[in-house]
């Protein structure tokens, strides 16, 4: 039986998965940062699939940043607006 001292564990506490998600978002943010210092002569890259490629980013942000910060003509369409378009449509395969 549980009593409230197990209940404390940090493995159960919010702020354990808290600190894990921006472990990986610092680690993510790191290893774009060297990405584009490499192979980008550390400018932040322009093209959509140049963005796409840094770690931690993935079509929604890609989009955004390339229509937002760049003028491009690409979509910024986040999960929720593809499974309503497949639920409209009918489809059942993997939508993303």
């Amino acid at each position: 039986m549980l009593d409230y001292v197990h209940l404390q564990s940090p493995l159960l506490n919010d702020n354990f998965f808290h600190l894990i998600a921006v472990f990986y978002l610092a680690k993510h943010l790191k290893e774009s940062a060297q990405m584009i210092m490499e192979n980008f002569d550390g400018n932040f890259p322009q093209d959509y699939d140049d963005i796409l490629s840094l770690k931690g980013i993935g079509s929604y942000t890609a989009g955004a940043i390339s229509s937002i910060s760049y003028h491009k003509a690409v979509p910024a369409v986040d999960g929720n607006v593809l499974r309503i378009i497949a639920r409209y449509n009918e489809i059942e395969d993997n939508i993303y």
